[in-house]
């Protein structure tokens, strides 16, 4: 900083807060002025180049990039008995957790008889109340990393029972994803759309 003109003071400023990031973060935006230290932003990921300049604008165009390549977003693939869930920031490491739930009915009957209509309401009952525990679970993650998208794919009604669920302000955020929790063939496919989706959101 020194060396591009920044004086003594701003260079220690820089120095310090820097000092302050943790470890294990791959990397730190730190905007000052001749006041100090104004923005200090850890990176989940180190720079693709070590960038030092002092000038009267701050030059943030590396900073914009790396926002906009690092999309917050959940990523859920459910079916009717639960749903495995990842947050994080596409292009970066993801935190995933599963959600087990009640399979106690989880499929209805063909059969005949009296017992039809009442072992049919509790499979649905059994669906949704899974659906409800997926729910707090996306509750949960996006209010961690705050999404830009939320990703859902996997069995037609799960997802329609999860969708209805999420209070209107996380329902806007969803795109529906072809394919889902299913362990077969379709998992390159799953992953593709995972990928290319978030990058054609506005």
């Amino acid at each position: 900083l020194g060396r591009v003109g920044a004086s003594d003071r701003v260079a220690s400023a820089v120095d310090d807060a820097l000092g302050t990031v943790e470890a294990g973060a791959g990397g730190a935006v730190a905007v000052a002025d001749s006041s100090g230290v104004l923005i200090l932003e850890a990176l989940p990921e180190s720079p693709r180049a070590d960038v030092v300049r002092w000038g009267p604008r701050a030059s943030l165009s590396a900073v914009l990039e790396h926002r906009q390549a690092a999309i917050p977003a959940v990523v859920v693939l459910a079916d009717r008995l639960g749903a495995d869930l990842a947050a994080g920031h596409f292009g970066h490491e993801m935190r995933g957790v599963t959600v087990d739930g009640s399979d106690d009915p989880i499929t209805k009957t063909g059969q005949g008889g009296w017992s039809q209509a009442r072992y049919q309401t509790r499979a649905e009952q059994t669906w949704d109340q899974n659906a409800r525990e997926v729910v707090a679970e996306i509750e949960r993650l996006a209010g961690q990393i705050d999404p830009v998208t939320i990703l859902i794919g996997g069995d037609v009604r799960a997802v329609e029972l999860i969708v209805d669920a999420l209070p209107q302000t996380h329902r806007s955020l969803v795109r529906r994803l072809d394919h889902g929790r299913a362990v077969d063939s379709s998992g390159d496919l799953r992953d593709r759309d995972v990928t290319r989706e978030p990058h054609g959101a506005t």
